[in-house]
């Protein structure tokens, strides 16, 4: 039985698997995913994971943020994030 993929482990899988080559459809999938998630928390993490793959984050209309740590992994995603952070210590 196949399940759906979520936003939030898609983008964690994502982080986890930096360096690996031949994610194509992952990435894809990671992407619309994206684009279609109203969540900021999901759009925050796919934006980290993508990036982390050389990706830009999906466009999508930036919903209020209200919770400090999803701004904080908001942050970490955006284009000039911390993300190359997490990519220089995978390498």
């Amino acid at each position: 039985m196949s399940l759906p993929p979520y936003p939030e482990t898609t983008a964690l899988a994502l982080i986890g698997l930096v360096g690996r080559k031949g994610l194509h459809e992952e990435i894809d999938l990671a992407r619309a995913i994206g684009a279609n998630d109203a969540s900021p928390l999901s759009r925050a993490w796919l934006s980290v994971g993508l990036r982390l793959h050389g990706q830009d984050a999906p466009d999508a209309e930036p919903a209020p943020i209200q919770d400090v740590r999803v701004c904080a992994i908001s942050e970490l995603g955006s284009p000039n994030g911390n993300w190359r952070i997490l990519a220089e210590q995978k390498a």
